[in-house]
């Protein structure tokens, strides 16, 4: 069974790590949600709805990549109590 995470020895514990990690989770976010936009803009939706659509997938975006970076990297242990 593999442990979490996948690449040991690449979490944020110092600063140039630490930003190479957020650039990552940044590019995963704003690709997936300006893709997410892009589809959207074919829809036949009012302006409110589809603002409302896009915070949502914004959400589920940036949550499924933080679980994501947290499987891969372990980004973020530092903020719970199981290490």
């Amino acid at each position: 069974m593999m442990g979490i995470p996948l690449i040991k020895n690449f979490s944020e514990t110092d600063l140039l790590k630490a930003f190479v990690l957020l650039s990552i989770l940044q590019t995963i976010i704003l690709s997936l949600t300006f893709g997410a936009r892009e589809l959207m803009n074919d829809l036949e939706y009012n302006q409110a709805t589809k603002l409302t659509l896009s915070l949502i997938y914004g959400f589920f975006i940036t949550f499924f990549a933080l679980g994501l970076m947290y499987i891969i990297f372990g980004y973020g242990r530092g903020m719970t109590y199981i290490l």
